[in-house]
């Protein structure tokens, strides 16, 4: 029951820390066509809906791949494909344009069921691919630059822009663009905090991945899945170019949204190029935090209590592993002399163990004790001496002490003693 009670009230606190962060920050939106005949496709608008009620920026690409094969398939018209780009000729494009007008409908009609101002408009400009290789993709076209002048005031009006799929030349020329390059542009020309790919399946991928990781990722899964392939790309491409963070999530899990914005797990799967975990020294005023953190491992036996005015006079020694702001783990790191330090007080929110956060924090004291002329690291553990083995610990005797350790030592709690030479 107790511990039922504090992993709500963390998890509201979870989400007060994320409200304050994302006030007046821009979201861009872009949700694959299929979701809008989706059952889950009301509640997905309605939580788009929501947060633009708290004052998160909402923008939204509607894409429209399949709603163009399907409109095209019933008027007979010509339905070319280059690998996975649409060759669009000047006979399709009226058809082109009516299909990604109507999912772009589709989902201004949603928004406004719920009370929420959009309008849908024409603020991309593009080119011609042109002729490549020898194909000319006649109307199939490139997004150049976002009209974003045009957009500010709306966006500060509280209107959500809707975009279809559709760019113009500087002539009035339509084009029919990539829906997922379009939304990789607008979250970098808005600035935008966050950029979401809301997809109509489910992507086989890590949870979270660098944007060197990305690159890994798809050298192994080349020719498997183009459509995941794609968004990757842009993914990194958002990434290299200044948005914080871009999320691939599965639109059919209710909720997906609020879930990814509201918890540091998330459900999808996150691309970054920025810090987003950090080791750093303990604030102050987090104190507090380190010791809820540490009170199920000392309930558990692992660690000793500590009051918050002893954790005060040692918080030089102490580190912490913050991820998007929250403190996620906690270390502290004790020199005896110029050769020896202790590491102490190791402590892993219960909800992150799995991450290995433990693991990181071990492994950052042990490259800044080797980087500062340490010689030797050791630790005390009544339980965890097989996972400290793992990290290339091995056990010692109270010889291997600083003379002050061995002093301090309680041999009632038996500790083992582990041992790393550096």
């Amino acid at each position: 029951m107790e511990e039922s009670f504090r992993e709500k009230t963390d998890s509201i606190r979870e989400v007060f820390l994320y409200l304050k962060r994302f006030q007046g920050k821009s979201f861009v939106i872009k949700i694959d066509h299929p979701l809008t005949e989706a059952p889950v496709f009301p509640s997905l608008i309605r939580d788009l809906a929501e947060l633009r009620n708290l004052g998160i920026n909402i923008l939204i690409v509607a894409g429209a791949r399949e709603r163009i094969d399907e409109v095209l398939t019933r008027y007979n018209i010509e339905n070319t494909m280059q690998g996975a780009v649409r060759i669009s000729s000047p006979d399709a494009m009226p058809f082109i344009k009516m299909a990604a007008f109507d999912v772009a409908n589709r989902i201004m009609t949603v928004l406004t069921a719920n009370e929420i101002r959009a309008v849908i408009g024409n603020w991309v400009r593009a080119r011609t691919l042109g002729v490549v290789g020898g194909v000319d993709f006649m109307n199939t076209g490139k997004v150049e630059r976002i009209l974003t002048e045009q957009l500010e005031e709306l966006i500060n009006d509280g209107v959500v822009p809707i975009f279809p799929c559709i760019g113009w030349s500087s002539s009035g020329e339509p084009y029919n663009v990539s829906s997922n390059e379009l939304a990789s542009l607008l979250a970098r020309s808005v600035n935008a905090d966050k950029l979401f790919f809301v997809t109509k399946r489910h992507l086989e991928c890590p949870s979270r991945m660098t944007v060197d990781e990305v690159d890994a990722f798809m050298k192994g899964a080349e020719g498997k899945d183009h459509e995941l392939i794609d968004l990757l790309t842009n993914a990194r491409e958002t990434c290299s170019r200044g948005v914080k963070r871009v999320h691939i999530v599965d639109g059919n899990l209710d909720g997906v949204i609020l879930q990814e914005v509201f918890s540091n797990l998330g459900v999808g799967t996150m691309v970054y190029a920025n810090q987003y975990e950090q080791i750093r020294k303990v604030r102050l005023e987090e104190i507090p935090v380190v010791l809820r953190i540490m009170e199920p491992w000392v309930q558990a036996g692992h660690l000793l209590r500590r009051t918050h005015s002893e954790l005060l006079g040692e918080a030089e020694s102490i580190y912490v592993y913050e991820v998007d702001g929250s403190l996620h783990g906690a270390v502290r790191f004790h020199p005896f002399n110029a050769r020896q330090a202790e590491i102490a007080g190791l402590a892993v929110d219960e909800r992150y163990v799995e991450l290995g956060i433990g693991r990181e924090l071990v492994q950052f004291l042990m490259e800044n004790a080797r980087a500062n002329g340490y010689r030797e690291l050791f630790v005390l553990t009544t339980q965890a001496f097989d996972w400290f083995r793992q990290l290339g610990f091995r056990q010692a005797d109270i010889l291997s002490l600083p003379e002050q350790k061995r002093q301090s030592y309680d041999p009632e709690r038996s500790s083992r003693i582990m041992l790393l030479t550096l």
